[in-house]
């Protein structure tokens, strides 16, 4: 289902809902205020890219759901991301991300799915696969002044 950015107010405030949970109680877990949080309800504030990855941690529903501006997820289907970014021009806010950052994001989508089968006694392992990633396109001269 691919939810259009004039739904998406409601669409937010529709996932809050059905968890039971209070504007008061969803701002602290998104650590935004709850101004905001009614904003972005009545379609009067559009969130940013990590606002919206919380709410999707939060309420668990998928990000595509609401980051994308073609139907990729249609009727319950399914998207292979490694496909997308393999196959596929990928941009982020407008910016079309180049071959060696899709190598990253593949690489990054792996320790994930690693991640989501192991105990938590090699998590650490994992999460410390994801920093060495994080670092590495920190060092890129490109993205050297946005850090």
């Amino acid at each position: 289902m691919l939810i259009t950015i004039k739904d998406l107010g409601c669409y937010l405030k529709g996932k809050r809902m059905s968890a039971d949970m209070t504007i008061e109680v969803l701002s602290g877990q998104l650590e935004v205020s709850k101004g905001y949080i009614s904003r972005l309800e009545n379609n009067s504030s559009k969130p940013s890219f990590e606002v919206l990855m919380k709410y999707s941690n939060v309420l668990g529903f998928p990000l595509e759901d609401v980051c994308s501006s073609e139907p990729v997820i249609r009727d319950g289907g399914q998207v292979n991301l490694e496909e997308v970014i393999k196959n596929r021009t990928v941009t982020v806010n407008g910016r079309v991300i180049e071959n060696k950052e899709k190598y990253s994001l593949e690489q990054l989508l792996k320790i994930v799915e690693e991640a989501r089968r192991i105990e938590d006694s090699e998590l650490v392992i994992h999460l410390n696969k994801v920093l060495l990633l994080v670092d590495q396109f920190r060092k890129s001269s490109k993205y050297k002044k946005e850090w």
